[in-house]
């Protein structure tokens, strides 16, 4: 049992040196411009190991900007307006249209 706690708490810790860089670049790049391709990305970080469940993205004041339990693309219709507003840091009456259905072949 211990060999096996061991080995997940390593392979959560390779998991996370090997895709911080890629989670903050593809967050500063895409999350308030492009949403459905920054998902898509962290969807993809995500399934490169089976035993990760979760990624959070944590500001330097401690605050969870991005949630991969809260923010999957199922869910992105039910976030509340509470949640929104600390993500986006502003006061949100409904949830924005992120991409224009036209265009969506081009993310």
């Amino acid at each position: 049992m211990k060999a096996t706690e061991n080995s997940l708490a390593q392979s959560a810790r390779a998991f996370s040196k090997l895709s911080t860089q890629p989670i903050i670049e593809a967050y500063d790049l895409y999350f308030d411009s492009g949403y459905l391709k920054f998902q898509a990305i962290m969807e993809e970080i995500k399934a490169l190991d089976p035993s990760i469940s979760r990624i959070q993205i944590v500001n330097m004041d401690g605050i969870i900007v991005y949630d991969t339990e809260d923010f999957s693309i199922e869910n992105i219709q039910q976030v509340d307006s509470a949640t929104l507003d600390i993500v986006t840091g502003s006061k949100v009456t409904e949830i924005p249209q992120k991409y224009d259905r036209d265009r969506l072949d081009k993310i």
